[in-house]
């Protein structure tokens, strides 16, 4: 059984919750669990007084693993409750935070992300004029044409498993050339035995992309994914050919972006399917916070299936491969608690290992693919 807590965890948990509610939890509870599937809900057990039902509800979502249209109950029932509670005591709501960061990052399953480091951005009050052209919107509607939602169907000893869908996001980044996180097409939630070779190649032919769900009542076109062409669990990416090939890719840059003038810092901007929700912008006092040779740290916002989206800097260039974030309460950003810190993997760690690593490898892919994908991409380097 994928617990997501730990007993321990769960009767804090449980403290905490009876606190907030003042001990009365099935006033509350309507509203607590309103936003889960009603066929999740109508299995839940029924309790004769509040604390009981509190601890079966709690009991219930820690043993439940993602359901079939990708919702995790305890981390939907963890949102809520900072919704709900969100004016009331800060320390028990932070405590939640920590929680609901620990159930996303093993639902995901990606890489941790260590802490922030000493030479973060400890505090940016964002006092200058982010006033933009036109052209920075139009720009960047264009580059939302190349941004997939992805659902992909783990398969576990030569079954698919269709109750447990896996989200997340992609792009173009050459002609029917998509790029993605590795834990998205690993499709396992932190701590389970990685996917086997086999296993990955049918979970990628097996996985639906779905380009222009840019609202609720668009139906998204659908685009076969064909093959694995390389990846690295490490730096977190998986490169994978579509059987679209007119869609437009995105342009690149190995730089770190610069700061506008009289800013502080950089600013981000991510284009994603939080939740595999139709397509999000996130946009505006997203600032870089520090940078190695291989990752970008970031405040902008994003969520679960956010995993695998274009970072881009403001002239809609993709700097990373966003992958994940990890909790951070004591780092400041606009003069609050920035709460998460994100970070992605620089293109150009990716290109150099593409280009090390798979470009002349026998059996790897399609090698022809991979040369001409960074023969093309070339110029965009310089």
């Amino acid at each position: 059984m994928n617990e997501y807590l730990t007993n321990e965890q769960k009767l804090e948990l449980f403290a905490i919750v009876r606190d907030l509610t003042g001990g009365d939890y099935d006033t509350y509870r309507g509203a607590l669990i309103g936003g889960l599937p009603s066929p999740f809900k109508a299995i839940l057990q029924k309790a004769p007084v509040p604390a009981a039902q509190l601890m079966a509800d709690l009991t219930k979502f820690v043993e439940t693993d993602r359901l079939a249209d990708g919702t995790v109950p305890l981390a939907a029932f963890l949102k809520t409750l900072l919704v709900v509670f969100g004016a009331d005591d800060p320390t028990k709501l932070s405590r939640i935070r920590e929680l609901l960061d620990a159930v996303a990052e093993r639902a995901s399953g990606a890489p941790a992300v260590g802490p922030p480091t000493a030479n973060e951005i400890k505090e940016a009050i964002v006092h200058q004029n982010d006033m933009l052209p036109l052209s920075f919107m139009r720009e960047g509607l264009a580059a939302a044409a190349s941004v997939c939602k992805l659902e992909v169907t783990p398969v576990h000893g030569g079954t698919s498993v269709t109750t447990k869908l896996h989200l997340g996001t992609g792009w173009l980044i050459g002609p029917g050339l998509l790029l993605t996180n590795h834990h998205v097409i690993n499709a396992r939630l932190k701590g389970q035995a990685a996917a086997s070779a086999d296993e990955l190649v049918r979970q990628v032919r097996g996985m639906r992309v779905l380009f222009d769900h840019d609202e609720s009542e668009v139906q998204p076109s659908f685009v076969a994914a064909l093959e694995l062409l390389a990846s690295d669990p490490a730096l977190d990416y998986a490169l994978i050919s579509i059987a679209d090939t007119t869609r437009a890719p995105l342009p690149i840059s190995a730089g770190l972006p610069e700061a506008a003038p009289n800013h502080g810092a950089p600013a981000l901007n991510i284009i994603q399917h939080p939740d595999g929700d139709p397509k999000q912008f996130a946009i505006r006092n997203n600032l870089m916070a520090s940078a190695s040779e291989t990752d970008l740290r970031y405040f902008t916002d994003t969520k679960g299936g956010s995993s695998g989206a274009p970072v881009f800097d403001d002239a809609w260039r993709v700097v990373a491969l966003h992958r994940g974030h990890s909790f951070a309460p004591h780092v400041q950003f606009n003069g609050r608690d920035a709460v998460y810190m994100n970070v992605g993997t620089r293109i150009s760690a990716i290109v150099q290992d593409l280009s090390d690593r798979w470009a002349g490898r026998e059996g790897a892919g399609d090698v022809n693919e991979i040369a001409r994908l960074l023969a093309l991409i070339a110029p965009e380097l310089q």
